[in-house]
């Protein structure tokens, strides 16, 4: 009996070692899970391959992994790029370069629309000769770094359909969405409190929606250029919230007070005060852009 058990916990040990890894989420262009790169490493792929999608639209992305598990290198690669649908939708332009560390195997998946810039045999060249000499003496860093460098190559050569600011919406909508934020939640605010009282209860709700108005306008007309609908709706959102938690602290609680102290006698009046805290969420990062793995490219060991 007890020599069952034995071997049956063997085999569950055995089966979890082996168990393909489940795919990380896509959070930027370079993926380490090995902590083989460092962060400046890391820093100068990603500024390279976000050039490249920002000057073509295509899509390069980097993950290292230690091991792929029971899936193959391909088997693995194809569930990492369509579940980070790299490359853009309709025009699949995306490129994976899969590194399994431990397994010593590496693999560039190309997206049907650059299968005519990335053949087969170009991919297998690359891994032959610009990654796998690399690796063999340790420079991780380098053979990545060139790899990526002669496939953005061959990406700068194609014929593929001009960006626009719809495909590189996922680097820019974070940082707007902070910008907004604190524009509405510290400066309108801000302004408001500085108004002298009694004035401040007959004229700060005309500054506080004048200083919202005019965040309102400047972002209006920046997603009217940009041709950004998700940041104008996450803003108005935002900005329908804020207007009401400021009008009731700042107009609202502090004339009801007023106004009660006024029927009760008593000059003057008390001041409403209040803080609030928020976060503001946004997808932020690298995203893919919906695109698909036309099942080209190659594999290679080292």
């Amino acid at each position: 009996m007890r020599a069952h058990l034995i071997a049956l916990l063997l085999l569950l040990a055995s089966a979890c070692v082996s168990a393909a890894p489940a795919v990380p989420a896509l959070k930027q262009r370079v993926t380490d899970l090995t902590a083989t790169l460092d962060a400046s490493q890391s820093a100068a792929l990603e500024a390279r391959l976000a050039a490249l999608e920002t000057e073509k639209g295509a899509q390069i992305a980097v993950l290292i992994v230690a091991s792929t598990g029971e899936d193959s290198i391909e088997t693995y690669a194809t569930r990492v790029f369509e579940q980070w649908k790299l490359g853009r939708k309709g025009v699949d332009d995306g490129i994976l370069l899969l590194v399994a560390k431990d397994d010593r195997a590496l693999r560039i998946e190309v997206g049907y629309g650059l299968e005519g810039a990335v053949t087969d045999v170009q991919a297998a060249r690359i891994i032959r000769e610009r990654i796998t000499p690399a690796f063999r003496e340790g420079d991780f860093f380098g053979g990545i770094q060139a790899g990526t460098d002669t496939l953005s190559g061959l990406v700068r050569g194609e014929p593929l359909p001009e960006p626009t600011a719809r495909d590189r919406q996922p680097d820019t909508v974070s940082l707007l969405g902070v910008v907004l934020f604190f524009a509405q939640f510290f400066a309108a605010p801000a302004l408001v409190k500085r108004i002298p009282r009694p004035w401040a209860r007959q004229h700060s709700g005309r500054r506080y929606f004048s200083c919202v108005g005019l965040v309102t306008l400047a972002t209006f007309i920046y997603c009217l250029v940009t041709l950004t609908p998700i940041d104008l709706l996450l803003f108005f959102t935002i900005t329908a919230g804020f207007i009401g938690l400021f009008v009731f602290i700042f107009i609202v609680a502090p004339l009801s007070s007023w106004q009660f102290s006024v029927g009760s006698g008593s000059s003057g009046g008390s001041s409403g005060s209040g803080s609030s805290s928020s976060s503001s969420s946004s997808g932020g990062g690298f995203s893919g852009g919906g695109g698909s793995s036309g099942g080209g490219g190659a594999s290679g060991r080292w």
